[in-house]
């Protein structure tokens, strides 16, 4: 994967973390609406929030306990991010940010629960976020979510082209990548033999490229 590409990601995601450390406490749940639709549109963040929610599928016992007045706390790197999740997706909805303050820090100022919501829920959500933003994560994450993007939308697209007679594998790897370089992913696309089939993808800029191949079995 394009390096550019990674550090980006982390630019635009250190940029509206830093926006939510920084608004007044009365705009709060405003910037975290707008951060939610700008989390939702990047692939890559869906792809690493998917993955650590099927590591806690049960979180959402534990969010309705926080908000029914519980100070839970993750065990976890992993699922003190998943709580934080979960408590800020419900925040937007909620919008009770001085009820939920109060369960932690025992004060009914504004200023004090957004800071207690900042440290308690969204620094772990969003260093767990930019913990995974390498390359091979990002791009394992990009090449899982078009696994399902074909089981659910393209399956029998898909199917239709791994009958072609000859040129079924070399459809559907042309499909793989159009998906990965509708993503941002910078690659180069070589022949495997005289003919120009195409074959597989490399990876540029990176001593450790990836290359994809695809087989009908």
């Amino acid at each position: 994967m394009d390096a550019l590409f990674v550090q980006n990601l982390r630019y635009k995601l250190q940029k509206r973390v830093g926006r939510l450390n920084s608004v007044e406490p009365g705009i709060f749940p405003v910037t975290l609406a707008q951060f939610w639709r700008f989390f939702d549109r990047q692939p890559t963040f869906v792809g690493i929030l998917e993955e650590l929610l099927a590591q806690f599928p049960d979180i959402g016992e534990e969010v309705d306990q926080i908000f029914k007045g519980e100070a839970l706390h993750g065990e976890t790197e992993g699922e003190a991010a998943a709580i934080g999740h979960g408590v800020l997706r419900r925040l937007v909805e909620d919008g009770n940010i001085q009820t939920l303050g109060f369960t932690y820090n025992r004060t009914g100022e504004l200023h004090r629960s957004v800071e207690t919501i900042r440290e308690v829920f969204l620094m772990p959500f969003y260093e767990y976020v930019d913990e995974q933003l390498d390359d091979q994560r990002a791009m394992l994450t990009l090449i899982t979510r078009y696994k399902h993007r074909s089981e659910w939308f393209h399956r029998e697209r898909l199917w239709d082209l791994s009958q072609t007679e000859r040129r079924g594998e070399r459809l559907l790897a042309l499909d793989l990548y159009s998906y990965l370089y509708d993503q941002g992913i910078d690659f180069t696309i070589e022949p495997s033999s005289v003919t120009g089939e195409i074959d597989l993808i490399a990876a540029q800029d990176t001593p450790d490229p990836l290359l994809l191949d695809a087989k009908i079995f």
